[in-house]
């Protein structure tokens, strides 16, 4: 199963070598957005810190925000041009990250010839929880007085567990989960029985993520996620005071429009530099 290859890329040992690299990106991130003094669209934002983070991660590559826009916008680059370059330079150099997990099971006669550039895109995801923070403010004050001191002395863990935040994470991912619906198989083309039932053949199907993603099938790269939105929240939270540029865009959560993860609207949100933040 690929699920192996995956386990390997997603470890504790690898998942400990992944964050020097995300304290790094979300360094970048925050400084961006200390440079803007206008409202900045947040939603877009993160969506463009999550592909900078599992760029690097994946590939072990740099891109810039204008590459990242550049890529996104010629057809097909992504997928022809830019996976064929990642492939070479994974050929020529041993490498640790992400996609270098991956690319091991191409050596392996057990493992299914599944497209590991799609493999990748698929890893390319990332959300966001300021919404919420904005709208109940009351917990920005008691999540930074539950962070604030360990990340001005260096001592926030990414990798640990702290009860605010944690409880604000899940809650909003549980309000506005990324993927929008079920994972979709193609049915093989003699048909198939599922539970009880004949589906006929090259038929797309659609399997609630909430009863297949338990146990040995759970997102195995949620660990590495949580991470992330762990050290940016953190972050943001000890670094700005932040609210929406409309107090009366309360609506932002029912915009979105589901493809294969939630496509949200932007989101308007002033922030203003914490003083010695």
């Amino acid at each position: 199963m690929m699920r192996a290859f995956w386990d390997r890329a997603f470890s504790h040992s690898a998942l400990l070598s992944y964050r020097g690299p995300i304290k790094a990106k979300v360094e970048q991130f925050i400084g961006r957005v200390g440079e803007l003094s206008m409202p900045i669209d947040i939603a877009y934002h993160s969506a463009i810190l999550a592909t900078e983070l599992m760029i690097t991660l994946t590939f072990g590559l740099e891109l810039t925000e204008e590459e990242i826009k550049i890529a996104t916008l010629i057809p097909g680059f992504i997928s022809r041009k830019f996976a064929n370059v990642t492939n070479e330079i994974i050929r020529m150099n041993e490498s640790s990250d992400i996609y270098g997990y991956i690319q091991q099971s191409k050596s392996d006669p057990k493992a299914p010839g599944f497209p590991l550039p799609m493999e990748a895109r698929l890893a390319i995801v990332g959300g966001s929880v300021c919404y919420f923070l904005c709208t109940h403010p009351k917990y920005i004050a008691k999540l930074r007085e539950e962070v604030t001191p360990l990340v001005h002395f260096n001592k926030f863990d990414m990798m640990g567990r702290y009860s605010l935040l944690e409880a604000v994470i899940k809650e909003s991912l549980r309000l506005i989960p990324p993927i929008s619906r079920g994972a979709e198989r193609v049915t093989p083309p003699g048909g198939v029985m599922i539970a009880g039932r004949w589906i006929p053949g090259n038929i797309i199907i659609s399997i609630s993520y909430y009863s297949m993603s338990r146990g040995p099938y759970a997102c195995v790269g949620q660990q590495l996620a949580m991470m992330e939105i762990r050290e940016t929240v953190a972050r943001l939270i000890t670094s700005f005071d932040m609210r929406l540029a409309d107090p009366n865009y309360r609506t932002w959560e029912d915009s979105g429009r589901g493809t294969f993860t939630l496509e949200l609207p932007p989101l308007m949100i002033k922030f203003e530099r914490i003083c010695c933040a």
